[in-house]
């Protein structure tokens, strides 16, 4: 793993696995975070829920494997997102549109929507 990347996993007593995502996801790290979430992913969680409340620069790279997550899992995938890097990123692509993103882990944890956000 990169040393601008670093991953922590963590399951709760209802099934959710959190991967903890810090530092900077591009071009070079962004296959180490795809290996990171498909490793949480054997462990076949009922939702996964991705933080990246630390994560400091965010790009495409990144971004795709955000999508691809969401579209390959099969559970329901959520997003949190709070620093202006991530938050900046998935507005400024809609990708805040298509994917569950939450300004807090706590709300990520407490909520029970599905992958996709609700219809606008």
């Amino acid at each position: 793993m990169s040393s601008l990347l670093r991953t922590k996993q963590r399951t709760d007593g209802l099934a959710t696995t959190v991967l903890g995502v810090i530092g900077e996801i591009d071009m070079t790290t962004a296959g180490d975070l795809g290996t990171a979430i498909a490793a949480a992913l054997v462990e076949q969680p009922g939702r996964l829920i991705l933080d990246l409340s630390a994560v400091t620069f965010l790009a495409s790279a990144g971004l795709n494997v955000l999508v691809t997550a969401n579209n390959e899992a099969a559970m329901p995938v959520g997003i949190v997102a709070s620093g202006p890097a991530v938050v900046r990123a998935l507005e400024v692509t809609g990708l805040d549109g298509v994917l569950a993103v939450y300004s807090t882990l706590a709300e990520a944890l407490s909520s029970t929507r599905e992958s996709a956000p609700p219809e606008r």
